[in-house]
């Protein structure tokens, strides 16, 4: 299966606003997180990179309010770090709305935390930042916003961090970062041949031809800016455009689906063996992975299932509407997936998620509120 290449925005943000510099220097004040990271989902991102880029210096996690304030307001992937150095500063972020967290310094200082994190919280929930910086022969690791050489090889720590737990690694180029002059490639593919999870590359996007190069040549599984987007020097859509018309399959828009190389839409693929019925579609009951309340029961057709598998909120088919929508859109009260299953025949879904607010459009925390058969003994 060709899984489809992500482009993503990443806001830095420093005391509560998103800013920019080059080689994480000379600071700038680009706005407001919530309202950017808003406008970037409306594009077509397929996930947002949110990184308190003072927080580690400062002694402080990334701010919990902002978080929460932008998870509101967005309904793609939303991937936190900052000042991250305990378990519990894992669960806070998750709590207010993260869908992964980011370790950098503290994976370094403390390997067995990373370790610890990707066993109580999973896999897919964490993610190692490394920045790196070119020397004589090879990459150099350097932590606290790239102020501080660590003397570690970048692949070596990119291979290590993969061992303990890392689901997937976002790769920086100190070099790079904030030039314009293109991802570091030679860097890239070093990683990317040398791990088995994927990598993000980021820092020194200037061109479409440099997120191609990124992919195509250094193998990338999704591809990260930051200044090219603030500064609209570049859109989502034109780099899609043109990973799609190197052959690279991309999501379409903001609502699942894929672009060909020639641009046609294209139906997810979806795990093998489970039966749609004749209108293509499958019955999914949510329940609350805490307590095991059954929430509610809606449909997915395939793409609303992809879409649900691969953001890791649901998604369904309205069959009033005829047309895909996000759990909690309008409500914000959105569901993260924790598991997907198929019972036994193949022809119902069980999803395990964490609800937020609500699930019933009545208000009630359950759809599941009107007895038959409350006969007492």
């Amino acid at each position: 299966m060709t899984v489809a290449v992500r482009v993503v925005p990443c806001l830095d943000v420093d005391e509560g606003r998103v800013v920019k510099g080059v080689r994480f220097e000379g600071l700038r004040d680009m706005g407001d997180p919530a309202e950017l990271a808003a406008g970037y989902a409306r594009a077509g991102a397929d996930e947002i990179v949110f990184l308190d880029v003072t927080a580690t210096q400062r002694g402080r996690v990334a701010t919990l309010e902002v978080v929460t304030r932008t998870a509101e307001r967005v309904f793609v992937p939303l991937t936190v770090g900052g000042g991250v150095r305990t378990e519990g500063d894992v669960r806070a972020l998750l709590r207010a709305g993260a869908d992964r967290v980011v370790l950098n310094t503290a994976a370094v200082v403390s390997p067995d935390l990373l370790a610890r994190c990707a066993g109580r919280f999973g896999v897919q929930c964490i993610v190692v930042s490394i920045d790196a910086r070119r020397r004589r022969r090879g990459w150099e690791v350097v932590v606290n916003a790239g102020r501080t050489p660590t003397g570690m090889d970048a692949v070596a720590w990119a291979v290590e961090a993969a061992r303990l737990g890392a689901g997937e690694i976002v790769l920086t180029s100190i070099d790079r970062d904030g030039t314009g002059e293109g991802y570091d490639v030679g860097l890239l593919r070093a990683v990317t041949s040398s791990v088995g999870v994927p990598v993000v590359a980021s820092g020194g996007a200037g061109t479409v031809e440099h997120f191609v190069r990124a992919v195509v040549d250094g193998h990338a599984s999704a591809v990260l800016a930051a200044s090219r987007w603030h500064q609209a020097s570049l859109s989502i859509a034109d780099v899609k455009r043109g990973l799609a018309a190197a052959g690279v399959p991309v999501r379409s828009g903001g609502i699942g689906g894929r672009l060909s190389p020639a641009g046609a839409r294209e139906t997810p693929p979806v795990p093998d063996g489970l039966r749609f019925d004749a209108r293509g579609l499958i019955p999914a009951v949510v329940q609350e992975v805490s307590t095991g309340e059954v929430l509610m029961v809606a449909w997915m057709n395939r793409e609303a299932l992809a879409r649900t598998l691969a953001d890791r909120r649901t998604w369904f088919w309205s069959r009033s509407r005829r047309e895909l929508w996000p759990k909690g859109a309008t409500s914000g009260h959105v569901q993260r997936v924790v598991g997907v299953s198929a019972d036994c025949d193949g022809d119902t879904l069980l999803v395990a998620v964490e609800q937020t607010g609500v699930a019933c459009h009545t208000g009630s925390r359950s759809c599941f509120l009107a007895p038959i058969d409350d006969k007492e003994d």
